[in-house]
């Protein structure tokens, strides 16, 4: 299997979306890097698990556009890199999460 993925963080933050970055593994355990899973979790909500959100099919693509995500929630994220040997532990994005709001509102 390969090692997770490294250095996951979040860019462009809307009111409704953000984008998730990683980079690659450190290792891909031998075999090619077939896909990433990404998870989020809403931290605002009591009793909420973490969820696959998406995938990416293009191993080089190593960014992911989250959408319909609520406004003003507080959401992390984590990725996992896939070969034909199975998933990577995942590689949590460090602090507190991320706060979806409109970048021009007064929130």
């Amino acid at each position: 299997k390969p090692t997770p993925p490294r250095n996951v963080k979040v860019k462009d933050v809307f009111r409704d979306r953000c984008t998730v970055q990683w980079q690659a593994p450190s290792d891909d355990g031998g075999s090619t890097i077939t896909r990433y899973v990404v998870e989020a979790i809403d931290l605002s909500e009591p009793h909420s698990s973490w969820d696959i959100i998406g995938e990416t099919f293009n191993p080089q693509e190593r960014d992911f556009l989250c959408l319909n995500l609520d406004e003003g929630h507080r959401y992390k994220f984590r990725v996992k890199a896939v070969n034909q040997l199975g998933q990577s532990l995942p590689c949590t994005m460090t602090g507190d999460g991320i706060l979806i709001r409109d970048p021009w509102g007064n929130t």
